[in-house]
């Protein structure tokens, strides 16, 4: 992604980033360090975030139980609430260069 790329407000931050790898993601988000979520908590969500992608990405049976549907529910929350954080925090960094 270009230096000072605008995100949007449906978080949109350029094709850079939509083609890159999962490694390579959770790697900026390590870096990004997300408000709520650091350390060995970080590294657990984003284990979980990776497996439900390659459930979804592979068609495999990620939610054939309600228990295992709640927690793809709760996954997708957790994901979005972190994508939210990242976006605002990137914003205000962007908003403090000159």
């Amino acid at each position: 992604m270009a230096a000072g790329a605008p995100v949007n407000a449906k978080g949109f931050m350029g094709t850079t980033l939509l083609f890159t790898q999962f490694a390579d993601k959770a790697e900026i988000m390590k870096r990004l360090k997300p408000l709520a979520v650091n350390g060995p908590l970080l590294d657990q969500k984003l284990r979980h975030f990776e497996r439900l992608r390659n459930s979804l990405a592979h068609a495999n049976e990620y939610a054939s139980s309600p228990d295992q549907a709640k927690h793809v529910c709760n996954l997708a929350r957790e994901l979005l609430s972190m994508r939210r954080q990242i976006r605002e925090q990137l914003n205000e960094k962007q908003a403090s260069l000159p």
